[in-house]
């Protein structure tokens, strides 16, 4: 399917723009939300649209009209606003790379992925998932220290910068 015979990208914003579809047959087609942004946000997050009975994701919209490639894995949002689908804010990656670069979690209370207190020791333990492993980084006195151990974990198997950031 040719996204580029129903979609204007701008690149500005990221969005999609539905276009009006000429030629003998078509008269009629889309002139309802011609000029308006395609999609709604699910309850996700992401921008979905409904084209010929299928629900598409706008970011691989998009991703496949700037390429030219159909993304065969992930596509991540590199700032993790999922409604941002500027091709700066889009690359294609793998799934384990796609989760090198996720929100902090809303039940996290430390601040830090990874790093929790254990009282039944009374020392704070850090973490981190590699290759579907999950690797112990020890133990530590001081929440600072199992702080440090983390990010240095994330610098050796190559986590992306905004991990772990604040969810918006």
């Amino acid at each position: 399917m040719n996204y580029h015979d129903f979609f204007i990208y701008d690149d500005t914003s990221g969005s999609l723009i539905w276009k009006v579809k000429k030629g003998s047959g078509h008269k009629t087609w889309n002139t309802r939300f011609a000029g308006k942004v395609a999609g709604t946000i699910a309850s996700h997050g992401y921008r979905v649209i409904n084209l010929s009975g299928k629900r598409l994701y706008a970011h691989r919209i998009v991703f496949e009209m700037q390429t030219g490639i159909r993304p065969k894995s992930c596509i991540d949002h590199i700032n993790g606003d999922k409604d941002d689908n500027r091709m700066s804010n889009l690359r294609e990656v793998s799934y384990q790379e796609n989760n090198q670069n996720q929100p902090l979690r809303t039940n996290n209370k430390s601040g830090v992925c990874g790093v929790r207190y254990r009282s039944d020791k009374g020392k704070w333990v850090a973490t981190i998932k590699h290759k579907y492993r999950l690797i112990f980084l020890g133990y530590f006195e001081s929440f600072e220290k199992a702080k440090e151990a983390r990010e240095e974990a994330e610098a050796q198997y190559g986590f992306h910068r905004n991990h772990g950031r604040k969810a918006a």
